[in-house]
C-alpha cells in the first residue's frame, strides 16, 4: 500500500486511497470505486465470496493474483524433510467461478524467485525453511541438513514462485450496489 500510495503522488494522481481490509472484515466502508485489486490475498474460505465482494466494489476493473501450483513451499523441500503441507486451490478455481459468474477474466504469469534463494549460509536456509513451514523438530532438520550439503544452489533456491495475474473488466460495476 505504501508503494502505491508513493507512486500516486510522484504521478500527481488525485484520489487514491489504499484501504486495507480482510475478506472477513465489514467493507460497508469501502466505496465503489474505478478499480479494485486484490495482490496475493485470495487464500480465503469462500472465493465466490471474496470474487463477488471486489466486483461489488469495482465500476471498471478487478485486479488479482492468485497462486500458481497450490503451493508456498517448494514441493521438493517438502518432500525432503518429510512433510507435507496442504494444498491450496489453484488459480482455475479463480477462473472456474468468474466464468460461473459470466465474467471473462485475462490471465497471465508472474515469475519471482523462491524465498529461498539467496540465504547466504545453512542458518538462514533453516530460518527460511522454517519460517514458511513451521518450526522443524530434530528429525526433519538432520534430513534438510543432509539435503542441503549435497544440493546444488540451483537446487537449493528452489523452484520459482509463479501467480497468475488475474483481471477483467466490470461491465456491471455502474449498477451494482454496495453491501
Amino acid at each position: 500500500m505504501d508503494a502505491m500510495q508513493a507512486q500516486a503522488a510522484a504521478r500527481g494522481l488525485q484520489g487514491v486511497e489504499a484501504l486495507h481490509r480482510a475478506w472477513e472484515d465489514d467493507w460497508s466502508d469501502v466505496p465503489v470505486c474505478d478499480i479494485a485489486v486484490a495482490s496475493r490475498s485470495t487464500t480465503v474460505q469462500d472465493m465466490a465470496a471474496a470474487l463477488e465482494q471486489l466486483r461489488a466494489k469495482a465500476r471498471l476493473r478487478v485486479y488479482l493474483t492468485h497462486l500458481v501450483g497450490g503451493h508456498f513451499t517448494d514441493p521438493l523441500i517438502q518432500q525432503v524433510i518429510g512433510r507435507a503441507l496442504p494444498t491450496v486451490p489453484d488459480y482455475i478455481y479463480v477462473l472456474n467461478i468468474l466464468h460461473r459468474m459470466g465474467l471473462h477474466p485475462e490471465l497471465s504469469y508472474l515469475t519471482q524467485e523462491n524465498r529461498l534463494a539467496g540465504a547466504p549460509d545453512w542458518d538462514e536456509f533453516a530460518r527460511r525453511v522454517a519460517w514458511s513451514m513451521g518450526s522443524l523438530d530434530e528429525a526433519e532438520t538432520a534430513r534438510l541438513r543432509a539435503w542441503y550439503e549435497r544440493a546444488t544452489p540451483q537446487q537449493r533456491a528452489g523452484a520459482p514462485m509463479r501467480w497468475a495475474f488475474i483481471s477483467w473488466e466490470n461491465p456491471h460495476g455502474e449498477h451494482h450496489d454496495a453491501h
